[in-house]
C-alpha cells in the first residue's frame, strides 16, 4: 500500500483502537489509494425506496456544510450520523466541537478506497482514539453498524442529525446513502420501540424471574469525579469480582468521562440484563441520577445501598427524594446513621472497608524511604474567594472551629455560627462540601509539616505544590501515585503514615486495609471505634516487649506522632513484628472476599424474603 507520513500514523492509532478495521483496509488489494475514484460502490442488494425524512434538507445542501452541522449543536443534537468521510476534512473540522460534550459521531464509510485517501490527507488519530466516535468502515456496514448499535446503545440518542459527508453528490451516491439512511431510520425505530417495551414490561419480567445464578447489577457514574473518588470503582469493581466467585452473574455500567452515552443508558443497561438484585455505592437507585423514584419503586427486587462515604455529601438529593423502604441501607461509619436517621432509616447496617488487594508489594530500592503518605488536598482559594466578606468571614470561623475539634461533625460546627444569609439545599450543601475539604486539606498539611525532620514523601494530586512551601514541595512531593505502584510504595516505605478525612468519625478508610497487607508499617491517627478492627497501640505501650499483642499504632496529637515515628524508624524488629500481626489480621477477617461473603448472606435473606 502506497503511504505518506499522514497515513503511517494513522494507520498506527487505528491499529490500536480500531484493530478489524486495520486488519480489512491493510488486507484488501482494492483499496489501493486512488484520489479521484468514486467514493462508493453501489449494493447490488438495495432496493429504491422512499426517500428518507432523514436526510438534510435542500437548504444546507450548500457550500457552507460545516454550518449545517455547527447549526445542528444550537438546535439540541446530542449525536451526528456522518454519511461518507470524503478527505476527511468536514471531519476535521466539526467533530471537535462535537465530542468534547456528551456528543457522539458515527462515520459510515462504505468504501475502504475513500477512507484510504481521509488517511493520507486528514490527521484523524485524535478521532480513533475518542470513545465518543464509532467507525462502521468497508464492506458489510450495516452488519457493523448493527454491532456498534448492540455494543453502545447509541441508537437511543435522543436528538440525532444526519448528515452527508461530502458535497456534491452524483445521483448513484445520492440512491445509495438514501438507502443507507433509511435503513438507519427502520433499524432505529425497531430497536427503541423493543427497548421501550422492555423497560414498560421490566417490573413483570423481574417479578416472574427464577434463576438457579442470581444476578447483581451495579452502576457508577465516574464523569467529572475527582480522582480521590474513584477509590469507589476500585471498591465496587473487587466486590463484583468476589461475588462472580460466589455464583453470582454480575453486570457493573460505569460511566467515564472520555464516552458517549445516550440518555438513560444507566436504565437501558439495567434492563437488558434483567437483574434479580440491585447493589449500588453511595447513591440510592431513587435519586434522580439513578434509576428515578417512581421506576426504581416499581422494580419488585431487593435494592441496597453502601455508603463507603458520608451521605451528608448527597444531603440535598435525600431531602428531594427521601428514601425508600424497600431499599436496604449500609454504612461503613456508625456516625452516619444520625444523617440517614433524619429521612427515616432506624437502623441501617454496618459494613466497613476492607483491603482492595492482599498480595505483598514489590521490593523495590527507588522507593525506600522513612516515611510516605498517600493521598490528596484540595486547593479551594478561587471558590473562597469569590464570596462575600461576610460570608469568607462566617467560612473562616467554621474552619477554624474544625480544625479545634476534627471529629466534631461539620453539620453541628455549621449550627454554632450564625450564617449571613440563606442558601438553597443544593448550594448549602455544596458550602458543607468546601468547608469539609478545605479544614481537611488545612489539617493533612499541619500534620505532613510537623514531620519535616524526617525523609518523607508525598504521592497525590498537584495541588500540593500549590500549598506547600516551595522548597518543602520539591523536596517532598513525588507525584499522582497510579494505583497498581499502590502496594509497592506501601511495602518499601518504614512508615505509611495514615491521616483520615474529617469526615470520618469513626470510618477505616482504605489505606487502614492495604497498608498491612501490602506489608507497610501502618501508623494512623486514632478514629473510635478502630480496637473493633485492630489492637490498637499507643505511645504509652513503648517500649514493645517480644511478646506485644498491638497490631497498629494511634497517635492521638503531633507530638505523639513525632514520637512514635522515631521510634519505630529505629525498631525495625518491632516494627516488622507489628507488620505481620496487622497483616494476618487483614486476611483473616478485613478482605473484600470476605465482605463479599457477608453481603451474601444478606442478598439470600433479601431474595428469599422478596420472594415470599
Amino acid at each position: 500500500m502506497r503511504v505518506n507520513q499522514i497515513a503511517l500514523k494513522n494507520l498506527a492509532s487505528l491499529r490500536r483502537h480500531h484493530p478489524a478495521i486495520h486488519e480489512e483496509l491493510v488486507g484488501n488489494a482494492d483499496s489501493l489509494p486512488c484520489k479521484n475514484q468514486s467514493s462508493f460502490t453501489i449494493d447490488p442488494n438495495a432496493t429504491e425506496t422512499e426517500p428518507s425524512p432523514l436526510h438534510p434538507s435542500d437548504s444546507v445542501r450548500n457550500p457552507s456544510f460545516l454550518d449545517s452541522i455547527l447549526a445542528s449543536l444550537e438546535s439540541g443534537m446530542d449525536f451526528l450520523y456522518l454519511m461518507g468521510l470524503d478527505d476527511g476534512n468536514l471531519l476535521l473540522r466539526s467533530a471537535p466541537r462535537i465530542v468534547d460534550e456528551n456528543r457522539g459521531i458515527l462515520v459510515i464509510e462504505p468504501s475502504l478506497k475513500t477512507f484510504n485517501v481521509a488517511l493520507q490527507t486528514a490527521d484523524l488519530r485524535h478521532f480513533f482514539a475518542s470513545k465518543k466516535m464509532y467507525w462502521a468502515i468497508g464492506n458489510h456496514v450495516r452488519e457493523k453498524i448493527a454491532r456498534i448499535f448492540d455494543a453502545s446503545l447509541c441508537y437511543a440518542a435522543a436528538r440525532p442529525h444526519f448528515h452527508w459527508g461530502r458535497f456534491p453528490l452524483c445521483a448513484d451516491e445520492k440512491k445509495m446513502i438514501d438507502s443507507h439512511l433509511v435503513w438507519i431510520r427502520n433499524e432505529v425505530r425497531q430497536r427503541y420501540s423493543r427497548m421501550k417495551n422492555k423497560i414498560e414490561t421490566l417490573p413483570s419480567i423481574l417479578g416472574n424471574r427464577n434463576a438457579s445464578s442470581p444476578r447483581v447489577w451495579s452502576f457508577q457514574d465516574l464523569r467529572d469525579k475527582a480522582c480521590y473518588s474513584l477509590i469507589q470503582h476500585v471498591l465496587m469493581r473487587t466486590l463484583m469480582h468476589h461475588f462472580r466467585r460466589l455464583g453470582y452473574e454480575t453486570e457493573y455500567t460505569v460511566l467515564q468521562s472520555d464516552h458517549y452515552y445516550p440518555p438513560y443508558y444507566r436504565i437501558l443497561k439495567m434492563a437488558l440484563f434483567e437483574p434479580d438484585l440491585i447493589f449500588l455505592c453511595n447513591e440510592p437507585p431513587g435519586f434522580e441520577s439513578g434509576l428515578g423514584r417512581a421506576f426504581s419503586r416499581s422494580l419488585p427486587i431487593p435494592k441496597i445501598v453502601w455508603f463507603a462515604d458520608d451521605p451528608l455529601y448527597g444531603e440535598h438529593l435525600l431531602q428531594r427524594h427521601g428514601t425508600s423502604a424497600d431499599e436496604t441501607y449500609l454504612i461503613a461509619d456508625y456516625e452516619w446513621a444520625d444523617t440517614l436517621r433524619l429521612y427515616g432509616v432506624d437502623s441501617p447496617d454496618y459494613m466497613p472497608g476492607a483491603a482492595t488487594k492482599i498480595r505483598r508489594g514489590k521490593k523495590r530500592g527507588s522507593r525506600r524511604c522513612d516515611i510516605v503518605f498517600v493521598g490528596q488536598v484540595r486547593d479551594l482559594s478561587p471558590f473562597f474567594e469569590q464570596l462575600s466578606p461576610a460570608w469568607q468571614s462566617y467560612c473562616r470561623r467554621v474552619i477554624a472551629e474544625k480544625m479545634r475539634f476534627p471529629r466534631k461533625k461539620v453539620r453541628d460546627v455549621m449550627a454554632g455560627f450564625e450564617p449571613p444569609g440563606e442558601l438553597p439545599a443544593d448550594r448549602l450543601d455544596e458550602l458543607r462540601q468546601k468547608l469539609l475539604w478545605q479544614a481537611n486539606t488545612q489539617f493533612r498539611l499541619h500534620v505532613i509539616q510537623s514531620l519535616s525532620r524526617f525523609d518523607l514523601r508525598i504521592y497525590g494530586n498537584e495541588d500540593w505544590l500549590k500549598l506547600l512551601p516551595a522548597e518543602a514541595a520539591n523536596k517532598w512531593y513525588r507525584g499522582i501515585l497510579r494505583f497498581k505502584h499502590l502496594f509497592e510504595v506501601y511495602r518499601n516505605a518504614k512508615i505509611t503514615l495514615n491521616i483520615h478525612s474529617l469526615q470520618s468519625y469513626t470510618c477505616m478508610n482504605v489505606r487502614d486495609f492495604d497498608v498491612p497487607a501490602a506489608g507497610g508499617f501502618l501508623l494512623s491517627d486514632w478514629l473510635p471505634k478502630a480496637d473493633e478492627i485492630y489492637c490498637p497501640g499507643f505511645v504509652n505501650d513503648l517500649p514493645l516487649s517480644d511478646e506485644a499483642p498491638q497490631e497498629v499504632f494511634f497517635y492521638r496529637s503531633l507530638p505523639e506522632l513525632a514520637q512514635l515515628a522515631a521510634y519505630f524508624l529505629e525498631h525495625e524488629e518491632q516494627r516488622s513484628a507489628c507488620i505481620e500481626r496487622a497483616r494476618r489480621k487483614v486476611l483473616e477477617k478485613h478482605t473484600y472476599a470476605h465482605r463479599a461473603e457477608w453481603l451474601d448472606h444478606l442478598f439470600e435473606e433479601k431474595l428469599q424474603n422478596e420472594k415470599a
